[in-house]
């Protein structure tokens, strides 16, 4: 009778994978890359612009501040006139900022910050601000990396406060109808959503980032 021959603990150690069984992992890692990268992607983007959405919250107002420390009365700064922005931006804002470099283009003072953002400024009802946290890369799409703050230094019910650099929102304004704004009609409106979010970007929020 024949007997069977006993593999050896250091055969069967030695024994690979077979060739199908490589692809189908192969397959089984790229279906899951596929899926958890992109995924990944966003998010960073997200808490980046997070991130850039509330420094340059808090310097603006920390920049009102320090003006206002210094005695520039803040009450007749949204009232400057468009020819003389740039006037207006060396006596409040300028001093305290970090930036690079300013340029004027039409009736709007760019100020280009020292990590890479810029913001613009014009004279309208309040002083506007526009902020885009990526610089001149794209998209440059409001909601998406250009959001609109207001200085509206006199009394304006309507806003959520005076004297400070503030999002796009009505006072009695909920969140429901600001996202619905922001989605649907006027852009300007998505900083408000982000200041009821702690500017987090929850899922909800209408616009890819």
């Amino acid at each position: 009778m024949q007997q069977r021959s006993e593999q050896n603990p250091r055969q069967r150690a030695l024994k690979g994978f077979t060739l199908s069984e490589v692809l189908i992992t192969l397959v089984i890692i790229g279906v899951i890359s596929a899926i958890a990268i992109p995924n990944v992607l966003v998010n960073s983007r997200k808490n980046e612009a997070s991130a850039r959405l509330k420094k340059f919250y808090s310097e603006m107002n920390k920049a009102v501040l320090m003006a206002k420390a210094r005695g520039n009365d803040w009450e007749f700064w949204a009232d400057s006139p468009n020819n003389d922005i740039e006037s207006y931006a060396k006596l409040y804002l300028l001093p305290y900022l970090n930036y690079t470099k300013t340029e004027k283009i039409n009736d709007s003072l760019y100020i280009y910050l020292t990590d890479g953002s810029y913001l613009y400024i014009h004279s309208g009802d309040c002083m506007d601000l526009k902020y885009d946290l990526n610089g001149l890369k794209k998209p440059n799409v409001a909601g998406r990396d250009i959001f609109t703050f207001l200085y509206c230094p006199y009394s304006m019910s309507q806003y959520l406060a005076t004297g400070q650099v503030i999002p796009v929102l009505n006072k009695e304004m909920p969140r429901s109808t600001a996202i619905e704004l922001c989605k649907t009609t006027n852009q300007l409106y998505c900083s408000g959503v982000l200041y009821y979010d702690g500017w987090e970007f929850k899922d909800d929020y209408p616009h890819r980032i």
